[in-house]
């Protein structure tokens, strides 16, 4: 596809397709790179182009992105995230490089530290307890448990993020958990 300074982008027809705020063709995506890990936070990094001159990064920072990457048998396979950090790297005439990093709700949890205890709790009960904090979280988690959790006497989270105390928990109870993406969550 030839692009040229004047030829409006357009995704149609490409292997990565992003959904931003800002409008369907207002970003294209050219490459991403992405670590998905059991138990841990899937984060992925995308390099985008833009032909607007006044694109405002800042815009994105919080905001949610959908990444849809077509697969061998023509299905999409859906990445979706909040837009961690943006960064510019540079231009080569018409078009504008940029790097976007996203990831699902559950990395808010890495950005806040807290010292909190519970007493006589079983660990879904705290684990919901941590969630519900999250506004972002609401309707987008489900704990699938296989047996009962017996309370625990006394369960600590001390100068520890939010991400690490769950997944420490989750660790030491044996339960793991994964991200299951859709085009709008």
């Amino acid at each position: 596809m030839d692009l040229t300074f004047g030829t409006p982008l357009s995704q149609s027809g490409r292997l990565l397709q992003l959904t931003t705020p800002l409008g369907e063709h207002q970003l294209q995506a050219l490459r991403m790179h992405g670590v998905e890990r059991i138990g841990r936070v899937p984060r992925y990094t995308l390099d985008v182009v833009v032909q607007d001159t006044e694109y405002d990064p800042e815009k994105l920072i919080g905001q949610p992105v959908s990444l849809a990457i077509l697969c061998d048998d023509g299905s999409p396979a859906q990445r979706h995230g909040l837009v961690e950090s943006v960064r510019y790297l540079g231009n080569d005439g018409g078009l504008h490089d940029w790097q976007l990093v996203f990831a699902p709700w559950f990395s808010l949890l890495e950005y806040r530290l807290d010292c909190r205890i519970w007493q006589d709790k079983n660990l879904p009960t705290i684990l919901e307890a941590v969630f519900s904090l999250y506004e972002q979280a609401k309707g987008n988690y489900r704990l699938d448990l296989r047996r009962e959790y017996a309370p625990l006497s006394y369960v600590t989270q001390f100068n520890e993020s939010d991400a690490n105390f769950v997944q420490r928990w989750c660790e030491q109870e044996g339960l793991f958990w994964y991200v299951e993406h859709s085009a709008d969550k």
